[in-house]
């Protein structure tokens, strides 16, 4: 297994055996740990169940909102089009179509390998528009 980090940062590294001794040891540690678990899974479920109900519209314009980021005041996204297509359960086809017509109405660019949102409200209505909502 291997680890690649954007940014420096410290890692630490708990042994698996470690990590089991202490929740085995500690019902408080225990319970947090499930607690997190169980609010993961939630969110997950909660996130395929909205994803079942959406167009290919809605899940491009919902991973482009929640997977970018702010960079000299411009919203950018990363990933490229077929692994959006990968994210959101859609051919690299029908992912190119959707940013496409993204690009014509003026909501996103491409700038190299990465897309810039233009209009992050546009987006938003769109995503809504196909039963879409945000991560809470």
């Amino acid at each position: 297994m291997s680890v690649e980090s954007q940014e420096c940062c410290e890692i630490l590294y708990i042994p698996r055996r470690r990590v089991l001794e202490c929740l085995q040891q500690n019902a408080d540690a225990a319970m947090q740990m499930l607690r997190i678990a169980l609010g993961r899974l939630h969110d997950a479920h909660r996130k395929i169940e909205g994803l079942a109900l959406m167009t290919v519209y809605g899940r491009v314009a919902r991973l482009l909102l929640e997977c970018g980021y702010e960079s000299n005041g411009e919203w950018r996204v990363d990933h490229g089009t077929e692994e959006i297509a990968a994210m959101v359960g859609a051919s690299r086809e029908m992912v190119s179509r959707v940013l496409k017509d993204m690009s014509e109405t003026g909501s996103v660019r491409r700038d190299k390998r990465r897309l810039i949102v233009i209009d992050r409200t546009a987006v938003a209505d769109r995503m809504r528009a196909s039963g879409g909502q945000l991560a809470a």
